[in-house]
């Protein structure tokens, strides 16, 4: 053994493989026809029902190995029989190639179910800890074919054991590798999957801020057309209140000339008052003059009546004289043809007077008449001359004031060109930002469908974990092809949406028969907000149908928050799916690295003093323990802290402890 050991440290190249020849060779030099072997297996034969019986007892009591086993799609009764016709081939075979490829297929089943090497060359340990009793027991009474017949026992068990190993090794290197290619595969999915989910965050933002864009962009056309309309207004304004203004100022300038007419109105009236004052007055004494007439006419007709009667007396008198008188009678009657002209003119003036007193009393109440009229006119004309210089006053005041208004809308025109002008480049910008939304759409959808690809490249259909991611991508890609399809980006009718069993997630979660994920709470707690998905989404694109877009964006906001809670509860979903599978390899990867920390265990009277090597947050890798210990509860001082702890496999001097809660 030592010239052995030199020889390996003083040689560069390793030892050559060995064949199974080899192997038997070495195991067995002194039973080459295999005689010894069919004799204990003749003694072994009845013994292995028990055997094995006990071994899936103790596997059955070891937590992990039970799991594996309850995964297998075959019971322990049915392995016991293949591993029984198995190693009666071990014992009684003469072609080794047979049971080579046997020994081979054994150790792939086993890397198949994710068994270790460490458990699996423990597994031979158990067997040979039940057999070699029952092989001295037999043999009680002659030691030295109970020795014979151990060692044939235990170099039959290691031939089928190295065969065994030696696939195992081989394939489990595979199997390793392809759990590393799983696992990579699921993270580059994962990655996938949460980058999409990350990029399309803001697809409802984007959405909600291109539907504002465009509505900006129709307000700002709107708000420009009347702004347009509004510079015209108030240009017609301008020349409106300018004219108003220039009218008020003519207005004015003829007020002013109506205050001078008023003003010579007033003079002429004045003086018309003056001469209706003199001509009254003169009528007066008029009046006064033809009442002395009269009073003279009065004398006059007194004295043609007296002259009358002196004649009609005289006539008389004449008459009584005779011829006497018949002169005197002449006279008389001369006198008495006067004196009746003399009444009758009297009677004429008298008579003329009195129209003349009559037409001077009417002249007189009609200058009367006059000049209350003329006082009236007097007054009205002062008032009116007030009033047209209070209208004028006014009216340069608001000439003035239209001036101003006229210049303020001149400048109010000018801000509202410079408005509609900027409105007109808002307008445009507007536009600019709704074609880069497009274009960022364009691209989020781009990278939509490469990411999708890509994930087709690393989806695993046997893998629950891969199924997931895979539902969170579809999710996704679901949210965004309805925000596309409301922002007129796609075609998609409501009654095209699938219901939530229809859909790739839905289909998953009803085909989902692990009863462990149907009772985990975060794949209950799905159904319910997946639902509102597609509701939220159905109805979304129906307001979109009716043009009805305020309901639409509102809906889609119900969208994004159901699918929020949906990628939440798919990331629990995913975290547990994915430390079930391959966890033996998670543990290995997830190890930290551990130098100079010692630990010691202690199980009663017990004390193992052992160096950690790594630790992760369900437990420690150590050195210091063996095979014995495994399945062992050790109490411990970790960190500080007591813990307690059981060794869940060893191999060498190394082992694994696994913390209780």
């Amino acid at each position: 053994m030592a010239l052995s050991q030199q020889k390996l440290s003083s040689n560069s190249a390793p030892a050559s493989k060995p064949t199974s020849e080899d192997l038997f060779k070495y195991l067995m030099p002194e039973d080459p026809n295999g005689a010894r072997a069919k004799a204990v297996w003749k003694e072994l034969k009845p013994e292995i029902e028990d055997i094995l019986g006990a071994f899936y007892s103790r596997i059955n009591e070891t937590p992990n190995l039970a799991a594996m086993i309850e995964k297998s799609p075959h019971r322990a009764g049915d392995l016991a029989k293949r591993q029984t016709t198995h190693w009666e081939k071990a014992f009684i075979t003469t072609e080794l190639r047979e049971f080579e490829a046997d020994a081979r297929k054994i150790g792939s089943a086993h890397v198949r179910i994710g068994l270790t090497s460490d458990w699996f060359i423990a597994g031979y340990g158990r067997v040979l800890m039940e057999a070699v009793p029952r092989i001295l027991k037999a043999h009680r009474f002659t030691p030295q074919r109970a020795a014979e017949a151990i060692n044939t026992l235990i170099s039959r068990m290691f031939l089928d054991m190295a065969l065994a190993n030696e696939s195992y090794s081989s394939q489990m290197t595979d199997h390793e590798a392809i759990e590393w290619r799983e696992d990579n595969d699921y993270q580059n999915l994962r990655t996938i999957s949460d980058s999409m989910h990350d990029i399309n965050k803001v697809t409802l933002n984007l959405a909600v801020l291109s539907n504002s864009t465009a509505k900006a962009t129709s307000s700002n056309e709107s708000v420009a057309a009347a702004v347009e309309e509004l510079v015209s207004s108030i240009q017609q304004l301008s020349d409106t209140s300018q004219n108003a203004a220039n009218a008020a100022g003519d207005t004015n300038t003829r007020l002013i000339e109506g205050v001078q007419g008023v003003v010579r109105a007033r003079g002429a009236i004045a003086t018309v008052a003056e001469a209706a004052e003199r001509s009254n007055q003169s009528l007066s004494s008029l009046q006064g003059a033809a009442a002395e007439i009269n009073d003279v006419m009065s004398v006059i007709q007194s004295i043609a009546d007296q002259t009358n009667l002196l004649a009609l007396n005289a006539t008389i008198e004449a008459a009584r004289a005779g011829d006497a008188g018949k002169g005197f009678a002449v006279v008389a009657s001369e006198v008495k043809a006067l004196a009746n002209q003399t009444a009758s003119a009297t009677e004429d003036v008298a008579s003329r007077i009195q129209t003349l007193q009559a037409e001077i009393d009417r002249i007189s109440a009609n200058f009367a008449a006059t000049r209350e009229a003329i006082d009236t006119g007097e007054e009205t004309l002062n008032n009116a001359s007030d009033q047209i210089e209070g209208a004028g006053s006014q009216m340069e005041g608001v000439a003035g004031r239209m001036s101003e208004v006229a210049q303020i809308l001149e400048q109010q025109e000018s801000s509202a060109r410079e408005i509609s002008s900027h409105i007109v480049g808002m307008t445009d910008l507007a536009r600019e930002n709704s074609s880069c939304l497009d274009d960022i759409a364009t691209s989020m959808t781009g990278s939509n469908d490469n990411l999708s690809k890509a994930a087709g490249q690393w989806f695993r259909t046997t893998s629950s974990r891969s199924l997931c991611e895979m539902a969170k991508i579809d999710h996704t890609m679901f949210k965004k092809r309805v925000v596309d399809a409301v922002l007129g980006r796609g075609q998609w009718k409501s009654s095209e949406v699938p219901d939530n069993h229809n859909c790739r997630l839905g289909k998953w979660y009803d085909s989902v028969e692990d009863s462990e994920l149907r009772n985990l709470e975060a794949f209950r707690s799905l159904l319910e907000p997946h639902h509102r998905v597609h509701k939220s989404s159905t109805e979304a694109l129906a307001a979109k149908e009716r043009g009805d877009m305020e309901t639409a964006m509102k809906k889609l906001t119900e969208l994004d928050r159901a699918s929020i809670e949906v990628v939440e509860k798919l990331n629990d979903v995913s975290a547990f799916l994915h430390s079930r599978e391959s966890i033996s390899e998670r543990r290995k990867r997830e190890r930290k690295p551990i130098f100079g920390e010692k630990v010691e265990l202690k199980s009663g009277e017990r004390t193992i003093k052992a160096d950690v090597v790594n630790e992760n947050a369900g437990g420690i890798g150590i050195e210091g323990v063996s095979q014995s210990e495994v399945g062992q509860l050790f109490e411990m001082f970790y960190k500080g802290n007591k813990k307690e702890g059981t060794v869940r496999w060893a191999s060498g001097n190394r082992g694994g402890i696994k913390f209780e809660d």
